[in-house]
């Protein structure tokens, strides 16, 4: 997990959620560790050598990565790592949405080919942007901006529904202040 401002709330909500249903024997067992890493965007710095070599040590078959696009980086090390440390190919990595970067994806599947069909993550999202026009007009424009789609990126999805939530919140208030939009 990442340390941080930032994400301590991050990863206190996501570990704690993640333990609560895991089974006490298996918190308490030796089959289960947490292993923290640096936060660049704290100032923490990106060598992640001593927490990828730490839970190497641990040889696990499944690997959470709570983190963003770092977590890439983390899961690329960690597997070449596993694999010349102890023999294992075999190490599943599991991330949340903020791990989804499809450049940081492609690169660490064209340095791991083995990595393919071993990382998996969440992408929460309403509905798929054909399901509803709107989102798919704003994908469309997202598209022809940066000449990329808006879904291989982080809460892109969601900052959309969170716009249009503060619009309708806005419209419904009928007055332009906090309280009255929260009500």
């Amino acid at each position: 997990t990442s340390r941080g401002l930032g994400d301590v709330y991050k990863r206190q909500g996501l570990l704690s959620g993640l333990s609560e249903f895991l089974s006490t024997d298996l918190l308490d067992a030796d089959v289960y560790k947490v292993v923290e890493y640096p936060n660049a965007g704290d100032g923490g710095g990106s060598d992640y050598t001593n927490a990828v070599l730490l839970a190497a040590e641990f040889k696990p078959d499944i690997v959470i990565g709570l983190g963003l696009a770092e977590v890439w980086d983390i899961f690329n090390q960690m597997d070449i790592t596993l694999q010349d440390d102890h023999g294992y190919d075999h190490t599943i990595f599991l991330t949340a949405d903020g791990g989804k970067d499809s450049l940081k994806a492609a690169n660490a599947l064209q340095t791991r080919p083995g990595l393919e069909g071993r990382v998996w993550g969440t992408a929460p999202r309403s509905l798929r942007a054909e399901e509803y026009v709107p989102y798919k007009k704003f994908s469309l424009k997202w598209r022809s901006t940066y000449n990329s789609e808006a879904d291989t990126f982080p809460f892109i999805s969601n900052g959309y529904d969170a716009l249009y939530l503060i619009a309708f919140a806005f419209a419904a208030a009928g007055d332009a202040n906090g309280p009255a939009m929260a009500k």
